[in-house]
C-alpha cells in the first residue's frame, strides 16, 4: 500500500440526487484550492487564487 502523501495531487468529484432545490449535491475531495459554494440554491465550484496560497506557504 503507497503512502497518499507519495502520491501526486489528485481530486475527484461526486454529484448525487438529493432532495433539495436543485435536486442534487457536489462534494469535491483531494483538491484544496476548490470548494463547492451554494450561492441561493446554486452550486458553484469555487477556486481560491495564487496569490491566497502564496500567503499560506508564507506562514
Amino acid at each position: 500500500m503507497k503512502n497518499l502523501r507519495e502520491l501526486p495531487k489528485f481530486r475527484d468529484g461526486l454529484s448525487y440526487s438529493t432532495n433539495n432545490e436543485q435536486g442534487l449535491s457536489i462534494r469535491l475531495t483531494g483538491d484544496k484550492t476548490r470548494s463547492v459554494v451554494d450561492l441561493d440554491g446554486l452550486f458553484l465550484v469555487g477556486v481560491k487564487n495564487a496569490r491566497w496560497q502564496e500567503l499560506l506557504e508564507q506562514q
